[in-house]
């Protein structure tokens, strides 16, 4: 076996892991949705006994600094929505059991109701938010 087929499957090992992580991810995820909403001290937990919309971010993901516009702007023109930065408050991360950021959670009366790993485009954050 030469080297260039031992990069290569080292290559395709690697792909598939991140790919696995993923699908993994999504499926914790999406195992969240029709589940009450989990105990979050602060402000942040009496904003989710109601409607909202939660951006979980971090200031060192790229997709996470190009949602950030479209959720300040959705936070903006309403009060349901908002931003959760992962480094400043894991609490409520781990409540949610969160992976990976970004991570979208809509939250409706309580009940979780869709949670969205990965970036967003605008309309489909708009979308989300208009559910609620």
């Amino acid at each position: 076996m030469d080297w260039n087929n031992i990069v290569f499957a080292f290559c395709m090992l690697a792909v598939g892991g991140f790919i696995g992580l993923q699908i993994w991810m999504r499926r914790r995820a999406t195992a969240l949705q029709g589940e009450p909403v989990p105990d979050i001290p602060g402000p942040l937990g009496d904003a989710v006994k109601g409607d909202a919309l939660l951006f979980f971010h971090s200031p060192t993901c790229a997709p996470c600094r190009a949602m950030h516009p479209v959720v300040r702007e959705l936070g903006a023109g309403d009060t349901r929505v908002h931003s959760v930065d992962v480094t400043r408050n894991m609490e409520a991360a781990q409540a949610f059991g969160l992976m990976g950021t970004p991570t979208v959670v809509a939250i409706r009366q309580g009940q979780v109701q869709r949670v969205q790993v990965g970036a967003m485009s605008a309309s489909a954050l708009r979308e989300m938010l208009e559910e609620l």
